[in-house]
């Protein structure tokens, strides 16, 4: 079996080309949104199966979705090396070997132009699907290696040639990307699309220092040409207002500008020639919420009586469109309640209309429904920085918790990501304990102890009589173990129980009974502290009594 798989891997197929499985779920919400075109359409249907049987793991809908492929396009290079992995695996060699032989047949049959168009066609959906489950730039470098490949066959191949602008976009080559956008707009000088590729092109130029060493040099080459993202946007919106693509990148754009107003007048007439796309009612939901959040922030840092009253009238005014965000924000997902972005983005507005339990709601579908492990962590990222705002720490540090159950299954550190957000939370209102003790709480439930112990510390910088922390300082500090920590601990378990703590006592107790059984194998003893009645004080109100 193993030598067929041998003989079959210098064929191109999904299933012999790495590709990363904490994708897997992310790449199928995409592709169910993707508009694609008719050159990727083929290459959609082939990741697609191969989805259906590496996740799904339905090699009967894989097999299906392979040989629908083929039976539009028999010379289908991809599809057919995959029903003969397919093959492979389910044991039935003969059919695998008879689609091997006819795969030989093809890379050589037919004259040379018609092997070179097979096997450029393979290489630009290998593009394609690693572009798709890319997130790293050495897959993009591989992408764009088979583009390359593609265009030597077919230069003037328009949509490969987006492509591989937008991969040299990602790669910041920006000379190479300028070029390609010269040539496809003298292949289609009124096109809209590719004056948003050019847009595209100038925005990620400005993101970079060196980016925008190389617009200065553009702009002296190019007087004429405009590099102004927003003017390309209007222009390509103004050639193609019925292009459902442009219309998306125009909106997409316009949101990131805080153009408001512009922005609402294209979705009004593009949501009439579109009324089924979610992705443009999500937009418009946004429109109403964006504002509202801006203007929170805003009045978070107004200082001054002025200020203050202009930040505070601010709010109510944006407060006032928050039910306009929630009735798009709904419209997108009655459309496709899968839509998982959205639906934090309702959980949050929800939030902010004092509709908690239905915000909470929101989040637990969307931490539990999608698919995407990603998107799970992102929903409790995000419920628990709202539970932190609401004083319910605890239930912040189980959302936390159980996104962390993730660990190694997404191609990304999910404690440092989560501990990440918490250091940003804790920057944005330093003078709040709250953020920095989940931080606390959640590095000791990760098993990071010194960082605990760090984050409880800055806790008490703060309020030095913080019960929370000095008993959060002392389970670090016992965690770690050896008779210096135990030490340790015992001196912050003291300090909350001098403060009236019930839980400190008990605590305290546990750890001197661990620390008597230490003595009792060295042999040395020493009994443990008993704690007086008049030592015990009402426990004040803590966060735990909330």
């Amino acid at each position: 079996m193993e030598t067929m798989l041998e003989k079959l891997e210098e064929f191109p197929s999904p299933f012999f080309w790495k590709l990363d499985e904490s994708m897997y779920e992310n790449v199928q919400e995409k592709l169910s949104r993707w508009e694609c075109s008719e050159a990727d359409r083929l290459a959609l249907n082939n990741v697609t199966a191969f989805l259906s049987y590496v996740r799904d793991d339905d090699s009967l809908q894989a097999r299906r979705q392979f040989q629908e492929v083929l039976d539009e396009d028999p010379e289908n290079l991809v599809a057919l090396t995959s029903l003969a992995y397919i093959d492979v695996k389910r044991s039935d060699v003969v059919s695998a070997e008879t689609k091997r032989k006819t795969l030989a047949e093809l890379k050589e049959s037919g004259g040379e132009t018609e092997v070179q168009k097979r096997w450029a066609t393979a290489m630009f959906e290998k593009a394609f699907c690693l572009t798709r489950f890319g997130q790293w730039r050495y897959i993009y470098k591989k992408a764009l290696s088979c583009i390359e490949e593609a265009l030597k066959f077919d230069g003037d191949n328009k949509e490969w040639l987006k492509a591989e602008t937008f991969l040299l976009t990602k790669l910041s080559f920006l000379d190479r990307a300028a070029a390609n956008v010269l040539k496809l707009q003298q292949m289609e000088p009124n096109n809209g699309e590719v004056l948003c590729t050019m847009a595209e092109l100038f925005e990620a130029a400005g993101s970079t220092r060196k980016g925008k060493d190389w617009l200065k040099a553009y702009k002296r080459e190019n007087p004429n040409q405009s590099l102004n993202p927003s003017v390309l946007y209007q222009q390509a919106y103004e050639l193609c207002p019925t292009n459902q693509h442009v219309c998306r990148k125009v909106v997409l754009h316009l949101k990131s500008a805080s153009k408001w107003q512009k922005m609402e007048k294209i979705l009004k007439k593009a949501l009439q020639d579109f009324p089924n796309d979610h992705l443009l009612y999500h937009q418009y939901g946004l429109r109403y919420h964006i504002p509202f959040t801006q203007a929170l922030e805003k009045a978070k840092k107004a200082k001054g009586t002025e200020k203050e009253a202009q930040a505070s009238a601010n709010v109510k005014l944006a407060y006032a469109n928050l039910p306009k965000a929630e009735e798009f924000l709904r419209k997108a997902l009655k459309i496709d309640p899968l839509f998982t972005r959205c639906r934090f983005c309702l959980a949050q507005c929800l939030y902010h209309e004092q509709k908690v339990e239905e915000s909470w709601e929101q989040f637990r579908i969307a931490a539990e429904k999608s698919r995407d492990k990603k998107n799970k962590i992102e929903a409790r990222r995000e419920w628990a920085r709202l539970l932190i705002e609401e004083g319910e720490e605890r239930g912040a540090l189980l959302q936390l918790s159980e996104a962390l159950k993730f660990e190694g299954q997404t191609g990304a550190p999910v404690y440092r990501e989560l501990d990440n957000a918490l250091y940003f939370w804790c920057k944005q209102d330093q003078r709040n304990p709250r953020p920095i003790r989940v931080r606390a709480a959640f590095a000791l439930e990760a098993g990071r102890e010194d960082n605990a112990i760090e984050y409880y510390k800055k806790a008490l910088q703060i309020d030095e009589k913080d019960i929370t922390s000095l008993i959060g300082l002392g389970k670090a500090y016992r965690k770690k173990k050896g008779k210096d920590n135990l030490e340790e601990a015992k001196k912050w378990y003291e300090k909350a129980s001098g403060l009236g703590s019930d839980e400190a006592d008990d605590e305290l107790f546990e750890l001197e009974m661990e620390i008597l059984q230490m003595e009792e194998k060295s042999g040395a003893l020493s009994p443990p502290r008993q704690i007086q009645n008049s030592e015990r004080a009402k426990s004040p109100n803590t966060y735990e009594d909330e």
